[in-house]
Parts: structure tokens; C-alpha cells; sequence
């Protein structure tokens, strides 16, 4: 949140939900971007971050591989390291793009916003 703030990015934080609530806020709301933290009872791999698109749309799993490719390298330094595997969600944010930036709060859970 604070990196899409810092950003210019306004950021809404929409606390613990379900996937599913996410993607309709996304929507409902006329964000740009949603995005998911999971961290639930499943299997590690079906974990981690969801991303959905205008409209509430998941983005395709192709872009969610490269998008995760590009972090596993940030993140280890190495090229190429992403592992492929499903996306989860259980901490959300939705996010429209803005030049304003809106405070955020330091606790760890879920977000929308709307300009």
C-alpha cells in the first residue's frame, strides 16, 4: 500500500475478505486495479497475490507469470527464477490511479480506492 501511495496512487483499504468481494469492489467501486494477500488454511501454492483488473476482472494467468517472474527476480536477483502456480487472496486493496495521494494506515490488511 505504501509503495502505491507513495506513488501518487490513492489507496482504499477494504480489510479481511473473500476473493470474490474483492473482484466486485474492484468493480462496484470503478478502481483500476484490486489486489489480494492470501494467507489462509490452503497449500502454500495456492497462496499469495491475486490481481484484478478494471471491472473486476482477473488478469490473465500469463500476465499474473510474468508479473510474478518480475518479483521473484527483484526479489533473489537472479533471472528467470518465478515459480509457476495458482494465486490465492484473503488481504485486499483496490487502487485507481490519481496524482493525489491518500493517507494509509499501517496495519496489515485489505484496501480499495477510488479517486
Amino acid at each position: 500500500m505504501a509503495g502505491l501511495a507513495s506513488a501518487g496512487v490513492d489507496v482504499l483499504r477494504v480489510g479481511v475478505l473473500p476473493t470474490p468481494a474483492v473482484a466486485h469492489l474492484t468493480g462496484v467501486l470503478g478502481a483500476d486495479l484490486g489486489v489480494m494477500l492470501s494467507a489462509s488454511h490452503n497449500a502454500m501454492p495456492d497462496n499469495g497475490v491475486k490481481f484484478f483488473a478494471r471491472g473486476g476482472h482477473k488478469l490473465a494467468d500469463e500476465l499474473e507469470d510474468k508479473i510474478e517472474a518480475v518479483y521473484e527476480e527483484h526479489r533473489t536477483g537472479a533471472p528467470g527464477t518465478a515459480r509457476p502456480g495458482p494465486a490465492s487472496a484473503a488481504s485486499a486493496t483496490t487502487t485507481r490511479a490519481s496524482t493525489r495521494t491518500s493517507p494509509t494506515s499501517s496495519r496489515s490488511s485489505p484496501t480499495a480506492s477510488t479517486a
